[in-house]
């Protein structure tokens, strides 16, 4: 007898019994690799084109939640251009494999698609000599077709959106130079008007029932006018829409556009009562022309015109004097004296110390302007930003300050810009006399309806 390393093969040999209960165990292992090697093809398979099914209702239903507001109908068709887009199990869906419900104001897009199955197959093998020819049979998420190749798996999925809850604080421009009249009704006419239409478009939306809408006013200083109010606070948002209306403009002296004093009385009214949840936005409508503050300094030497500290230095100059002239009017005598930014004031007239001044004046103004929208940034609100210009009206303010500094590209729209860019907000401009714009404006930004998946 042969030895292996020592040992006796007769070791090794079975008895009749043992190699029989080997063999079957045998048949039984490889019986079961063959089950499963197809169900480790299939499954991997079913769950990528579920998680393809799922990104594909995932962004339906985020687009069709956005346009609720323009009816179930709008919602839908847009819940099906995007989720076509998306490719499953390299098929494009059919507008048959999507269905649609709603509670409230939340949208849910729900799929159904088949798939290709292996494993399905290996069944159907097995047991087609038990089967009609064409009989169906459905297990679970498993359909097979016994004599024919017919081998699927159906795949769900769902997801549901709604409109995101919005804070919005209308911040208005009510200075002196709103008070332009075009068509027969004044600049502010015109933005009362499109501000209240913003505040009708959010009733007649489904997101009426989570915005709040709050109000402030700003010239040579600003108000909170209302609150951030929801319609359960005031049914129809009827506060802010009165507070619009009741908007008067500056009839006081002196420059009188303060856009920081406006943003800090929004951002003060966002930071103690805006929701952690809810999306953050401040429209801020001006005529582009700040001109407010100066700096400390500037006020004590005058609190009502703190700028004159700077353009004192020119009108009131030697030189500038010297250009004065008599003019009898109706029998008397009067000192007609050139002020910026009359041209006659030229820039050899305008010495280094006055445009320093106005430099700093103007790094001011600005300087206090963008820490508010930093602030904004920091505390997650963006500013949208509305510009309303007259292009043919010479400004005086914006344009003495330019004399003042010696640089005619200096423009406060600089202010505006920095606002929106730095927040992720958006600019929009409009002409004042044309209020079919701006209505446009404020209608495209409360149709921006922000949107979140609920599940």
């Amino acid at each position: 007898m042969k030895n292996i390393f020592g040992i006796k093969n007769s070791f090794f040999k079975l008895t009749g019994k043992a190699k029989g209960m080997n063999i079957a165990l045998s048949i039984g292992v490889v019986f079961s690799g063959l089950m499963a090697a197809p169900f480790a093809v299939d499954i991997p398979s079913y769950y990528v084109v579920h998680q393809q099914l799922q990104n594909a209702v995932d962004a339906g239903a985020l687009a069709g939640a956005s346009q609720l507001p323009n009816g179930q109908a709008a919602a839908e068709t847009a819940a099906y251009d995007v989720a076509s887009k998306n490719l499953v199990d390299g098929k494009t869906l059919q507008p048959s494999d999507l269905s649609y419900s709603y509670t409230g104001n939340k949208m849910t897009v729900s799929a159904t698609v088949p798939m290709q199955s292996f494993t399905a197959g290996i069944f159907n093998a097995l047991n087609a000599h038990n089967a009609p020819s064409q009989q169906n049979n459905t297990s679970n998420n498993l359909t097979y077709s016994a004599g024919n190749t017919t081998f699927t798996w159906t795949v769900n999925a769902g997801a549901s959106a709604e409109p995101a809850a919005r804070d919005t604080i209308l911040v208005i421009d009510t200075s002196s130079s709103m008070g332009e009249v075009s068509n027969g009704q004044t600049l502010l006419s015109s933005v009362k008007s499109a501000a209240n239409g913003y505040v009708n478009y959010v009733i007649a939306s489904s997101n009426k029932d989570v915005d709040r809408i709050g109000l402030v006013d700003f010239n040579q200083t600003a108000r909170l006018d209302v609150g951030l109010t929801s319609t359960t606070d005031s049914p129809n948002f009827s506060s802010v829409q009165n507070g619009i209306s009741n908007l008067q403009m500056f009839r006081g002296f002196g420059w009188n556009t303060y856009s920081e004093s406006g943003l800090q009385a929004a951002l003060d009214e966002m930071q103690a009562h805006g929701r952690s949840y809810a999306n953050k936005q401040i429209i801020f409508m001006t005529d582009g022309n700040a001109n407010l503050p100066g700096s400390p300094a500037d006020y004590s030497y005058s609190q009502s015109a703190p700028y004159s500290k700077c353009t004192d230095m020119v009108n009131h100059s030697t030189q500038v004097q010297s250009l004065c002239t008599t003019t009898k009017y109706f029998g008397r005598q009067y000192k007609m004296c050139p002020a910026l930014p009359s041209s006659q004031i030229t820039d050899d007239l305008i010495s280094d110390q006055a445009q320093q001044c106005g430099q700093d004046y103007v790094n001011y103004m600005t300087s206090v302007t963008d820490a508010q929208s930093d602030r904004a940034k920091q505390m997650g609100v963006s500013i949208t930003t509305i510009r309303i210009y007259n292009s043919s009206t010479y400004d005086t303010s914006w344009r003495v300050l330019q004399r003042l500094i010696k640089d005619p590209n200096w423009t406060p729209d600089a202010l505006l810009t920095y606002m929106a860019d730095t927040t992720g907000g958006q600019q929009y401009t409009a002409e004042y006399y044309d209020p079919t714009g701006i209505d446009q404006i404020y209608s495209q930004i409360a149709q921006k309806i922000q949107v979140k998946l609920t599940q």
